[in-house]
């Protein structure tokens, strides 16, 4: 049995497992990813149902992440929906997390209002709630979910309710409106309408109130539905603008069309506008009505309660019922102030927490802007250095040529003409020099040039040598231009002063590298056997002319 046949079974045994697994669990996700769906669908029209089902989903089968925030938000909603108030992150979180990031502009919006609605319903996080509205309405331009988007409007509208910001109430009220107007939700609808109106009832703001009760009585007449939001709109505007006959006449007609499935905060309401209008009876017969009151609507009940008892005379029960409402004004007052005060310090927390990543981020700031102006420099530093040694560079392939051509043209003159030996020799010693230098030109060792800055030196201190060396080179050069010179009957000094100009010197300097003061003198007598007049040229230009006239 060969080594294949050895590991073959357990190999294609292990190969089957692994693909069991793999199928076990993309059938997994994809059974949860279809109750999911199942409970998104009745979330809206069923919300208890869809909490069902989200129930029976195993976390244990969410393996991405992308899954486990969906399922969040789902629950997030569900238990929202059902009116179970929670005050933790525990669920929402990784929707917090993933979403936030990654997810749609939807699901982003969908997230911050579930992370507001927990930070509201927790009483004293009504900055972390404002916070996360504004960042949700910011994605209004791009999401298409405007139901959510009108219930961040209308959750908006609480805290600047809370926070006596009835102009900015009265605008996010009316956006909500026309969010659900869009949707035909009539319902929501006019309990938005309801709210712009009570905040225009707020600022006494008489003539949009008009306008609005104008509409709402125009879609109430239209769907046949009595709002109970715009009931109590309705109460409070006739108790301020109507007569006292016509709003006595509306109230007798609420009661005698009253809809038993109204809440007991009708009666209340009801009660009050007979208090106002200082009908004892019927006041008191709407307060007696009321069976059950929460926490948030007792203050106003023992407001209107105080004062139905002081009207029909109960002088005793009414004063009771003031001191309930005093000491449960203070325990609210209170509860206020304190959350006022850790609001405080959550805020100083928050802002020192602000001001270090400020600091922080500022401080990475200017390293970074250091570290970038340092590269700048070392940059335009580099570079400049690579721009000087291109020109140092090609300055010296400029030479190296020129002393190529020199260096070949010696050689020529070496192979091709019958020189003396002595010529020769200082035409070999050229040649040396030449190619010293080209050898320093390429290897960049000055190792090569210590011969030619050897001569320089001796050159230049050994004047007499210096210029016998340049008369002799002028002569090889230029042979017929010396023989004419020759001619003209100069002397050895006056053939080193024709040199020496035609090496570009002036008249001064040659005086001061010979140490004489007869350069003027021999120029002259150089005019003169040349036949120059004493002003008519430049000398030293006049011999560089006539030297080309001669190649």
């Amino acid at each position: 049995m060969n080594i294949k046949q050895i590991f073959a079974t357990p190999l294609r045994t292990l190969l089957c497992c692994v693909s069991a697994i793999l199928l076990a669990g993309c059938l997994s996700s994809q059974k949860e990813d279809a109750r999911m769906d199942r409970a998104e669908s009745l979330m809206e029209s069923a919300p208890d149902s869809a909490m069902t089902i989200l129930d029976s989903i195993s976390l244990g089968a969410l393996s991405s992440q992308k899954n486990k925030a969906r399922y969040a938000l789902l629950k997030s909603m569900a238990l929202d929906k059902n009116y179970i108030d929670t005050t933790t992150f525990d669920i929402l979180q990784p929707a917090i997390d993933y979403y936030l990031k990654k997810g749609s502009p939807d699901e982003k919006l969908r997230t911050l209002y579930y992370q507001g609605r927990i930070f509201q319903n927790r009483g004293n996080d009504d900055e972390e709630a404002m916070r996360c509205y504004v960042k949700g309405i910011e994605l209004s331009n791009s999401i298409s979910d405007s139901l959510t988007l009108g219930r961040m409007y209308m959750a908006q509208k609480l805290l600047f309710d809370k926070q006596g910001m009835y102009a900015e109430y009265i605008q996010n009220s009316l956006k909500a409106y026309a969010i659900f107007r869009d949707l035909r939700n009539p319902e929501i609808m006019m309990t938005c309408l309801a709210s712009a109106i009570n905040g225009c009832l707020y600022l006494d703001n008489k003539e949009q109130a008009d306008s609005l009760m104008k509409i709402a009585t125009y879609f109430e007449s239209k769907y046949g539905e009595t709002n109970q939001s715009l009931l109590h709109s309705k109460i409070i505007y006739s108790l301020d603008y109507s007569l006292k006959e016509n709003t006595e006449a509306f109230l007798d007609s609420i009661m005698d069309n009253i809809d038993t499935d109204w809440d007991d905060v009708i009666y209340m309401d009801i009660a009050y506008g007979y208090d106002r209008l200082g009908q004892y009876k019927k006041a008191i017969e709407n307060l007696n009505k009321i069976n059950k009151i929460d926490d948030k609507g007792k203050l106003k009940y023992l407001s209107i309660k105080y004062e139905i008892e002081e009207l029909g005379g109960d002088y005793y029960e009414s004063l009771q019922t003031l001191k309930e409402y005093v000491q449960l004004a203070d325990s609210i007052n209170s509860e206020t102030f304190s959350q006022e005060i850790a609001s405080v310090e959550r805020n100083y927390t928050l802002e020192k927490e602000i001001l270090t990543e400020r600091n922080k981020k500022l401080k990475m700031l200017l390293v970074g802007s250091g570290i970038s102006l340092f590269l700048l420099i070392s940059l335009i530093l580099v570079l400049f250095w690579l721009k000087c040694s291109q020109l140092k560079n090609q300055i010296l392939r400029e030479k190296n040529q020129q002393l190529e051509s020199e260096r070949d043209d010696l050689k020529e003159i070496l192979s091709k003409h019958r020189l003396s030996d002595s010529v020769k020799n200082i035409l070999r010693e050229r040649v040396e020099l030449l190619n010293g230098l080209l050898a320093a030109g390429i290897t960049m060792n000055d190792k090569y040039s210590k011969p030619y800055r050897e001569l320089e030196n001796d050159l230049k201190n050994n004047k007499k040598q210096f210029l016998k060396v340049l008369r002799n080179t002028f002569e090889l050069e230029n042979p017929q231009f010396v023989s004419h010179l020759k001619e003209c009957g100069l002397t050895e000094v006056e053939l080193n002063f024709v040199c020496l100009y035609a090496l570009g010197l002036r008249a001064k300097e040659i005086g001061e590298y010979l140490n004489t003061a007869r350069h003027y003198n021999i120029s002259s007598e150089i005019r003169t056997k040349l036949g120059l007049a004493q002003n008519e040229e430049n000398l030293g230009s006049y011999i560089r002319a006539e030297i080309k006239k001669y190649i």
